[in-house]
């Protein structure tokens, strides 16, 4: 079962309304969201998809203390593995995207 509810509220022309508390986590980190439209296999196949690689290819035997080491280690690994790859769909670098 999808989450979604949690943090968004509904949709309007396009345009994700998201939860209360959802709008003021994501403002104060600076995040940019993407969601996925509700029941569309494809693009949430996309997401989960990337997760796994993530999953299995960055975090298994990797050991960090603080945060801060993690996300060095995640944008050094980004830059040289993740974004490095060619995607076999599009034919591009996660690096253009």
């Amino acid at each position: 079962m999808d989450q979604d509810s949690i943090i968004v509220v509904s949709e309007n022309k396009g345009d994700i309304i998201f939860t209360h508390e959802f709008e003021q986590f994501k403002n104060q980190m600076g995040l940019n969201i993407w969601v996925c439209h509700k029941a569309d296999p494809e693009s949430k196949g996309m997401v989960e998809s990337t997760v796994k690689f993530v999953k299995r290819n960055f975090l298994p035997h990797r050991f960090f203390m603080e945060e801060e080491d993690l996300n060095e280690s995640f944008l050094a690994w980004l830059a040289r593995t993740g974004n490095a790859k060619v995607h076999g769909t599009t034919k591009s670098t996660g690096s253009s995207v």
